[in-house]
């Protein structure tokens, strides 16, 4: 079965497209690059650990209570990265989000 166009229908032109593609491409470089002055915060164990890290995943500050400090190292070291890699999460997650918003159904690779 063939399926039929609109008679109204346009076929966008390659311009246009590449225009589009360009629009798009130039409103996520934006958006990365607001991101990226972004600060993402995860703060575990009761708040005896806070990790802020940049929207470009670098890490900014930890902050670990004195209290914790005396007690099991091995503990405060799996506060330590787990306070991190939630907060690089949260980082990767407003990402994405914002790169759906601008880039919509569009499936583009590497994005």
């Amino acid at each position: 079965m063939k399926s039929r166009l609109p008679d109204n229908f346009k076929k966008p032109s390659v311009n246009a497209m590449l225009e589009n593609a360009q629009k798009v491409q130039g409103e996520i470089s934006v958006a990365e690059n607001e991101i990226s002055k972004m600060e993402f915060c995860a703060i575990v164990g009761g708040g005896s650990v806070k990790a802020v890290v940049s929207g470009g995943k670098r890490v900014k500050e930890l902050k670990i209570s004195d209290d914790i400090v005396n007690d099991d190292l091995e503990m405060l070291q799996d506060m330590i990265v787990v306070a991190i890699n939630n907060a690089l999460e949260e980082a990767s997650d407003y990402r994405d989000r914002k790169i759906d918003e601008i880039t919509g159904d569009l499936n583009i690779p590497g994005l």
